[in-house]
């Protein structure tokens, strides 16, 4: 994996958290303050085009050729940069954006491949729903750093995978689980977003 996961101190994550899940249950749902301060603007521009699929595979593999790093940078810099101008957006909140679209890009990313290794397409779409609706407060289990060997977290994962249908094969649970974690990735960073956006309104006269 070559971009990095922004991973805080889970204290300071924890509060950050607290003080976001105020602001948004449920922050994917993407309410209104946070769609006209365009934090979906990121990800409609790396999905314009087929260019997220570089950046979602630079973004998932630690093995990916040299050239195409630079070029899976660039991609999501240009997008970034372009709506931070239009949205006159604060530097955490250009992070946060940023963070929101790559993560929503990498998920259609896993979902496609999960499509091809032979879910059913409804399969898929009902995951999709799944994956939208994990939260912020799932944030700091993914946070640690061996979420993977915490069995009854996994169970619960793959049970939400099993349930939407996807086949209960190695290949297909690997990256359900990883679209699951980024579901919740999104999530936090739409929740600093709002964060961001209300600590810089001026305060009701």
């Amino acid at each position: 994996m070559v971009f990095s996961r922004r991973q805080p101190d889970l204290a300071i994550a924890a509060a950050m958290l607290a003080s976001a899940v105020l602001l948004s249950a449920q922050a994917n749902a993407q309410p209104p303050e946070a769609i006209q301060n365009g934090v979906g603007c990121v990800y409609e521009e790396l999905t314009a085009n087929r260019g997220f699929e570089i950046v979602a595979e630079v973004f998932l593999r630690d093995d990916v050729p040299e050239n195409l790093i630079p070029q899976a940078t660039s991609i999501l810099d240009l997008a970034t940069q372009g709506c931070a101008e239009r949205h006159g957006w604060s530097i955490s909140r250009t992070a946060s954006a940023s963070d929101v679209g790559l993560y929503g890009a990498t998920i259609d990313f896993l979902l496609g491949r999960i499509g091809q290794a032979g879910a059913a397409e409804a399969s898929v779409e009902k995951f999709r729903a799944a994956v939208a609706a994990m939260s912020s407060a799932d944030y700091t289990a993914f946070a640690e750093a061996d979420w993977r060997s915490d069995l009854a977290f996994t169970h619960r994962l793959r049970g939400i995978a099993l349930e939407a249908g996807l086949p209960d094969t190695d290949e297909v649970m690997d990256m359900a689980l990883e679209a699951l974690e980024l579901g919740a990735r999104s999530d936090y960073s739409v929740s600093l977003f709002l964060l961001d956006l209300a600590h810089s309104e001026p305060p009701p006269a």
